[in-house]
C-alpha cells in the first residue's frame, strides 16, 4: 500500500514538472517570436533587395450597368465571367472578355451584401440583411440563346432560385462554396455555418468568435477556412470538426478585422483591418509573418493576393484607392486611383486582371514582366483555314486582334495573350 502511495506521489511531482517544463517553453516561444515583431519576410528581404515593379496596372475596362453600392464581386472559374451583386437589388454575370452582361438576377431584397460562384459556375449564392443564403442555378445563362436576357422583362426566366438557407440570426456576411453541393456562409450573428445544398440543411455550426464574423476564405484541398472577426481575431477551422477552431490568431490586430483571403500556397492567408494594417500570417509557423501599413488610419475593407503571392492588393475605405503592397519588403510598389471609394477586390485564378467594386465596376489589367516571343508561320494565300491553324499553336487563345490587308499577302496577329505569358505573333503568306 506504502509503494502504491510512493508512485502516486511520484507522478503527481512529474506532472508537475512536465507543467512547468512548458510553462517555460511556452514563455520561451513567446519571447523568440516577439524578437521577430512579426516581420520574419521584412528581416529576411533585408539583404535581398528584390526587384521593385514601377509599371503598375493599366485600367482596361469600365462594366457599367448597377445602379446602386456593389457590395459583392466574384469570378468563375473560367477566368473570364464576372459575378457582382448591388444595393439595387440585381445579381449581374459580366463577360469580361466583350465587356457586356451576360445574364442577370432579379433578388428579393437589395440588402444584398455577398455573392459567390459555385466551382462549375451553374450556381451562385447571395444574401445579406435579410439573413438568408440564396442559391440560384444560372446554367441557362451560358447557352447562346440566353444573349436576348435583357429585353423586356425577361430576367427571371433564365434563372431558378433552387433554394434558401435559413438558420443565422444575423445579417449575412459573407459565402463560400466548398464543393457544388456544400457552402460556408459567415454571419454577424458571430457564427459560421456549412451546409448541404441538396438536402437544404445545416450540416455543421461553428461557434468561437465573440462579435460579427465579417469574412470566410476556403481551401478545399485541406478541408480548412479562415474566418475574420470584428473581435479582432482571426480562426482556422476544419470543416470536418465543427467543436472547436484548430487555429486562432488573436493579440495581432488592434480593430475590427474586415476581410480574409488564402495565401496561393495556400499555407498562409492575409487580413485586413479597421486598424490600418495587413498582416500576413502562416499556418505552419502559427505566427504572424509581416505587417503592411502606412502612417495614414484608413480602413481596409478588402485584400487579395497575386498569383505570384508577390503582391497584396487591399482597398482602403478613404482617400479612394488600392495599394498594392510588396509582400517581401512590406512596401507599396504602386496604388491605384478610384472615382470613389473601393469596396471589394478580386483576382481571378490566373491572375491576369484585378477587378474593384464601388458604385460601378472597374477592370484592371494586371501588368507583369513576362518574356515577350517572336514566331513566324508560313502558309498559302489561298489557305482558308489560316485562323484554325493559329488556335492550333495556341489552343487557350483569350484574345485577339487580326489585320487583313487585301491587296498584300501579309497578315499580322498581334495582342495574342495566355494566362501565363504575353505573346507577340507575327504571321506572313508566301
Amino acid at each position: 500500500m506504502l509503494r502504491l502511495l510512493q508512485q502516486v506521489v511520484n507522478i503527481d511531482r512529474e506532472l508537475r514538472n512536465c507543467a512547468e517544463q512548458i510553462k517555460q517553453l511556452k514563455a520561451f516561444i513567446k519571447e523568440k517570436r516577439e524578437a521577430q515583431n512579426g516581420q520574419v519576410l521584412k528581416n529576411y528581404s533585408e539583404s535581398k533587395q528584390p526587384e521593385r515593379s514601377e509599371k503598375g496596372l493599366k485600367a482596361r475596362m469600365i462594366l457599367k450597368g448597377h445602379f446602386g453600392k456593389v457590395y459583392g464581386i466574384d469570378w468563375h472559374t473560367d477566368n473570364t465571367h464576372l459575378l457582382s451583386v448591388s444595393q439595387d437589388g440585381k445579381l449581374i454575370i459580366w463577360d469580361t472578355s466583350t465587356a457586356k452582361r451576360r445574364g442577370a438576377v432579379s433578388l428579393w431584397t437589395s440588402h444584398t451584401m455577398t455573392c459567390a460562384f459555385s466551382p462549375s459556375g451553374n450556381l451562385t449564392a447571395s444574401g445579406g440583411l435579410d439573413n438568408i443564403c440564396t442559391l440560384t442555378d444560372i446554367s441557362e445563362m451560358y447557352k447562346p440563346e440566353s444573349k436576348s436576357i435583357f429585353k423586356k422583362n425577361e430576367w427571371r426566366e433564365k434563372s431558378k432560385t433552387i433554394c434558401e438557407l435559413r438558420g443565422h440570426e444575423g445579417y449575412l456576411s459573407c459565402c463560400k462554396f466548398v464543393d457544388e453541393n456544400t457552402i460556408i456562409t459567415t454571419s454577424g450573428d458571430s457564427t459560421a455555418i456549412h451546409w448541404d445544398i441538396e438536402r437544404k440543411c445545416i450540416l455543421n455550426i461553428f461557434l468561437g468568435h465573440r462579435n460579427d464574423v465579417m469574412s470566410v476564405c476556403v481551401d478545399r484541398s485541406s478541408h480548412l477556412f479562415v474566418t475574420a472577426s470584428t473581435d479582432a481575431t482571426a480562426k482556422v477551422w476544419d470543416y470536418r470538426i465543427p467543436k472547436r477552431y484548430v487555429l486562432d490568431f488573436d493579440g495581432y490586430h488592434t480593430n475590427d478585422i474586415n476581410c480574409a483571403e488564402f495565401f496561393p500556397n495556400k499555407r498562409s492567408f492575409v487580413t485586413g483591418s479597421d486598424d490600418s494594417s495587413c498582416r500576413l500570417f502562416d499556418l505552419r509557423s502559427y505566427q504572424q509573418l509581416a505587417i503592411y501599413q502606412k502612417e495614414m488610419q484608413h480602413s481596409i475593407w478588402s485584400v487579395d493576393v497575386s498569383v505570384s503571392g508577390y503582391s497584396l492588393f487591399a482597398a482602403y475605405d478613404t482617400g479612394n484607392v488600392v495599394f498594392a503592397w510588396n509582400t517581401i519588403n512590406a512596401e507599396v510598389d504602386y496604388s491605384l486611383q478610384h472615382p470613389q471609394r473601393p469596396s471589394r477586390l478580386k483576382l481571378p485564378q490566373n491572375g491576369t486582371v484585378v477587378a474593384t467594386a464601388y458604385q460601378i465596376i472597374q477592370s484592371i489589367k494586371v501588368l507583369k514582366k513576362k518574356p515577350i516571343f517572336h514566331f513566324k508561320c508560313f502558309f498559302s494565300p489561298k489557305e482558308k483555314s489560316y485562323l484554325q491553324i493559329l488556335k492550333k499553336m495556341c489552343s487557350d487563345l483569350i484574345k485577339a486582334f487580326f489585320f487583313f490587308l487585301k491587296n498584300e499577302k501579309c497578315v499580322k496577329l498581334c495582342h495574342f495573350s495566355r494566362p501565363a505569358q504575353m505573346f507577340r505573333l507575327q504571321t506572313q503568306c508566301l
